[in-house]
């Protein structure tokens, strides 16, 4: 048989719990990091093919942050435009928030990582070198990062 008094006070402690945990706010976070630099690329051409007439090289950076238009932010060159100084080629990083704190400049390739208090998304790239433009290897960096505080989606990538 149940002891009637326990059970008020099993059924009393449960409704307490489920209602703390009802009005407790819930705090979670998304945050994403793609970071990729690329150093001393040679390619290798055979002496008999077909010489290169042409090239064209181009950067593409995108930020979409929830509520706001997507960033877009590019850059192309080809064997007549491209820098022969270092960089070939470098496009404007794309800030999808517009949190001064949080908006990446251009070839800043730091991680902000995930202690911030507010919601971000950015990318940015950069070809610092390239073995057809200058004759020595080629080199880039590219980072995309993301951090959701809110409900949505945000994206970040660099092309």
């Amino acid at each position: 048989m149940i002891n009637l008094a326990k059970f008020k006070s099993l059924a009393l402690a449960a409704a307490a719990c489920a209602t703390f945990g009802a009005t407790a706010p819930a705090h979670a976070y998304v945050y994403a990091l793609s970071h990729l630099d690329i150093t001393d690329l040679t390619i290798g051409i055979d002496p008999t093919a077909t010489t290169i007439k042409g090239y064209v090289f181009n950067l593409t950076n995108t930020a979409t942050y929830p509520g706001k238009a997507g960033v877009t932010e590019s850059g192309s060159c080809n064997q007549l435009t491209c820098s022969v100084l270092s960089p070939v080629l470098d496009a404007n990083p794309a800030n999808g928030t517009g949190l001064p704190s949080q908006q990446r400049t251009n070839n800043d390739f730091s991680f902000f990582g995930f202690g911030s208090a507010g919601s971000y998304t950015n990318s940015d790239s950069v070809l610092n070198t390239s073995e057809l433009t200058q004759g020595q290897p080629s080199s880039a960096t590219q980072i995309a990062e993301s951090l959701l505080n809110i409900n949505g989606v945000a994206a970040a990538t660099p092309n």
